[in-house]
């Protein structure tokens, strides 16, 4: 399912990023919103760019959680620049797209 949605975000033609910046005004609509819950501590929040090609994929949340995908599909994270288990995380959609399928709840 990793792999299936890293390619929906790219063209298998193509080594460049493919990247919706919901933070610039580049996008059509809202940032999609979720509850990112790191471990008991859920919050809501909204995705504010996913990106990804061949090589892997990035969500990025206002409430500072990143989480990286790497072309194999394994997970890192970080909130504020500190390291976040990726096994802690869980989120649920509020909107469409709004979470990264390796995560959702």
């Amino acid at each position: 399912m990793l792999l299936a949605s890293i390619a929906l975000l790219t063209s298998a033609a193509s080594a460049s990023a493919g990247c919706a910046n919901y933070e610039d005004g580049s996008t059509d609509g809202p940032a999609p919103r979720a509850t990112i819950c790191i471990g008991a501590a859920c919050e809501e929040t909204t995705v504010t760019f996913q990106c990804g090609n061949i090589n892997g994929a990035q969500y990025g949340f206002a409430n500072g959680l990143q989480v990286d995908f790497d072309k194999d599909g394994k997970a890192s994270a970080s909130r504020q620049t500190s390291p976040v288990d990726p096994a802690s995380l869980k989120c649920t959609e509020i909107d469409p797209d709004a979470c990264f399928p390796a995560i959702k709840g």
